[in-house]
């Protein structure tokens, strides 16, 4: 008898898939892997291996259908819970990647992933209150963490806390004076709450990073920060490793 993923040439089809996804032979990696696990609907390292070539594709339907195979193959399993809520977010579903991402910590509490991409989804839900409650959890389990705190700053200042927003990132800045993100929030920050000068002064400094940035510089005469449309930053996406990988891959 044949053992999974062994065909009969003598190599795996997963050594197979592998190695033309390897090559960029995505579409022949993609058909030969879903012929394969449409047989042998149980095989993990395949599935995931699809799930990575769907990325890669971005075939973001078929990305979620084969994450929910695998989230029902394995409930206990953070990591497809993981990849299923990454796929969402792709998909634009906040609502039910904000339901992957709060499986994922019922699994693993500490996961200051999971912490900082449920609150992206909340803030996306309109739930910036709640949001801020697991920026601040992704920050206790990884303290010097630009980017959420870049985030969490501005979703302190959309629900009134601008002290403490400006705090936060001035402490970033005491580390991280290379951001630009961050010194282009306290701008924002600093404007929403009335102190001009000082605005200006942190635009400028993010300006003489990223020069080509020219919305930052002050453009009306009645007021010194005045800028076309809204500055706010946009809750940003970016968390360490978060590329489906499958294992051995």
């Amino acid at each position: 008898m044949e053992n999974p993923g062994q065909n009969g040439s003598g190599g795996t089809v997963r050594d197979r898939v592998l190695g033309l996804y390897q090559a960029g032979m995505f579409s022949g990696a993609e058909k030969l892997a879903r012929e394969y696990c449409n047989a042998h609907p149980n095989d993990r390292s395949l599935l995931e291996l699809l799930a990575v070539i769907y990325q890669q594709l971005g075939d973001v339907a078929g990305l979620v259908h084969v994450c929910r195979r695998l989230v029902k193959l394995h409930p206990a399993s953070a990591q497809c819970h993981s990849n299923l809520a990454l796929a969402l977010d792709m998909a634009g579903d906040s609502r039910e990647a904000a339901s992957s991402y709060r499986n994922v910590l019922g699994i693993q509490p500490g996961n200051f992933e999971a912490h900082y991409n449920l609150a992206r989804q909340l803030h996306a839900l309109g739930e910036p209150g709640v949001a801020v409650n697991h920026f601040r959890e992704a920050l206790r389990l990884r303290p010097d963490w630009p980017e959420a705190q870049n985030n969490l700053a501005i979703t302190l200042g959309e629900t009134g806390e601008l002290q403490a927003a400006i705090q936060l990132l001035e402490q970033a800045l005491a580390v991280h004076p290379e951001r630009v993100r961050l010194w282009r929030t306290l701008g924002d920050t600093l404007d929403q709450d009335g102190q001009y000068s000082e605005a200006l002064a942190a635009y400028r400094r993010a300006l003489g990073l990223q020069p080509d940035m020219s919305r930052c510089l002050p453009r009306s005469a009645g007021r010194c920060c005045a800028r076309d449309g809204p500055m706010t930053l946009p809750i940003t996406t970016c968390v360490p490793g978060k590329n489906m990988r499958a294992r051995g891959s």
